[in-house]
């Protein structure tokens, strides 16, 4: 239960992260969103065994529910 509900945060703080990138384009970047600008990278972990939000699959590639959130979050930071 403590994974499901530190998945959910995270996964509602980087959809806010999102969010926050495109009401505050006027504004001056602070904090992650500045370093994910400068950077141009955009880092996302996962664990290796918490089926079904996220695992491994037979190529060592991870899936789940958690990885596809992220990636769509990502999708929209960019």
């Amino acid at each position: 239960m403590r994974i499901r509900t530190s998945v959910i945060a995270g996964c509602t703080i980087a959809a806010l992260a999102a969010l926050a990138a495109q009401t505050a384009s006027a504004a001056e970047l602070t904090g992650t969103l500045k370093k994910i600008k400068d950077s141009g990278v955009i880092v996302l972990g996962n664990r290796d065994s918490s089926i079904p939000f996220s695992y491994y699959d037979n190529n060592q590639k991870p899936i789940g529910y958690s990885v596809d959130l992220a990636n769509k979050v990502v999708d929209e930071v960019k």
